[in-house]
Formats: C-alpha cells, sequence, structure tokens
C-alpha cells in the first residue's frame, strides 16, 4: 500500500479521533445483531451497505475484523488514513478506469487472507441507492456469505451530496439493521440476480426510514 502523506496521516487520525468521540454519545440498537456475529464466526465475509451509511458503519463496527477498500485518489489516501486510524484494514484500487478486475482480485485476496470485506455498494460516485454488481460477484468469486447492513439515527443530520450522507449528531438513536445472502452460484445472470437481491434486501431494511428519519437536519433546506 502506498505511503500515505504525513499530511494526510495527522488529518485522518483527527477525524478518526472526532468519529470515536462522536460515536460515544450514540445510544445503539442492533436489529438482527445476531447475523453479524453469527456470520463472522463462520469465516469472512463481503458486507454491503449504501455508501450514504459509511459514517455510522465504521464507527460501529471496529475490532471485528473488516477491511474496506479506498481509491488511490488523494481522497482516497484521506479515507484510508481514517478506517486505519480506527482499526481497520485496508484495500487500495479503483473501481473505474479499468481497475475493477484488478480491485476484485485485491478484495478477493483479503478474503482470502481470513479478512472480511466491507463494501459501499453505490460508491464511490453513485447513482444513490443503486447497487453495482461488485459484492455480488466477490461473493461468488470467493465463495463468501453477503452481509447487508443499514443504518437509521435520530436526530441527524444529511449532506446535500450525491449519497445524502448521514451525519447522527450527538446523543442521536442509532439503529443498525443486518441480513445475510447466500453465495450467489457462478455466472452472469446468477451474479444479476444476487446484486437484484442485495438491491431488495437493503431496501427492505429501510423499514421505517421515513418516521424514523423525520427528525434529520438537511443541508438542502435550511431557514
Amino acid at each position: 500500500m502506498p505511503a500515505i502523506p504525513a499530511q494526510t496521516r495527522r488529518l485522518a487520525r483527527l477525524i478518526a479521533w472526532a468519529v470515536r468521540l462522536l460515536a460515544s454519545t450514540w445510544r445503539v440498537r442492533r436489529v438482527d445483531g445476531r447475523l453479524l456475529h453469527e456470520s463472522l464466526a463462520q469465516g469472512p465475509v463481503v458486507a454491503a451497505f449504501f455508501h450514504e451509511d459509511m459514517l455510522p458503519m465504521v464507527a460501529l463496527h471496529r475490532g471485528l475484523g473488516f477491511s474496506g477498500m479506498a481509491s488511490k485518489s488523494e481522497d482516497g489516501e484521506l479515507l484510508a488514513g481514517v478506517i486505519s486510524s480506527l482499526g481497520y484494514g485496508t484495500v487500495r484500487g479503483s473501481s473505474s478506469r479499468g481497475g475493477v478486475n484488478a480491485a476484485l482480485s485485491a478484495l478477493r485476496s483479503t478474503l482470502a487472507s481470513g479478512a472480511s470485506i466491507a463494501i459501499a455498494v453505490d460508491g464511490p460516485r453513485g447513482p444513490r441507492r443503486v447497487v453495482q454488481p461488485g459484492a455480488a460477484a466477490l461473493s461468488a468469486l470467493s465463495g463468501r456469505p453477503i452481509l447487508l447492513l443499514r443504518a437509521h439515527a435520530r436526530p441527524a443530520w444529511r449532506a446535500s451530496s450525491w449519497d445524502r450522507f448521514l451525519l447522527p449528531l450527538p446523543f442521536a438513536r442509532v439503529e443498525l439493521r443486518y441480513a445475510t445472502l447466500e453465495v450467489p452460484p457462478s455466472g452472469r445472470v446468477a451474479r444479476a440476480e444476487a446484486t437484484r437481491g442485495i438491491h431488495s434486501e437493503l431496501r427492505a431494511l429501510a423499514g421505517d426510514e421515513d418516521a424514523l428519519g423525520s427528525e434529520s437536519l438537511d443541508s438542502s433546506a435550511r431557514d
């Protein structure tokens, strides 16, 4: 993994400290949390979530042996520094500009080493909540099951960015929800079906999202 510049490392450590401090104030509830621990007890998994849920996911799954992918861009360097400071492994790669196969190979090697992989399935550029095929392909290639995760918070702030990034406020009530999918069979058609299954399950985990998020503060609709 390329070295992260010193200035970026310092900023990353500061952000990681702020994330830990913020998360320490949250009141956390896990729905079907047993699925998380039961899945990890059977070996590494491919964890799939939407990009908007990245902050609570990273903040609340430390110490469980997950690794995440960060691009080779400057933003990717900062992300790699933050998640590394929070105790996660990092895989550097790109899902664009012809880098998909190399990224899948690196992630597959990480799974083979015994580390679980966490993937924002609609990232890094969206569209929002449109699941890309990487998670299903990685599960099929590695033979490791898929763990699906969603986060909800109240009160929370949402950015006006493409992903509507979720930031639970201090002392927020944060709810994490889990589901699982079996390893999809090989073949393009089967992977496409598995990708649709990931989308359906993640949408199902939204549940009463509108009610739970009724106190969210929208950065695009301020007084």
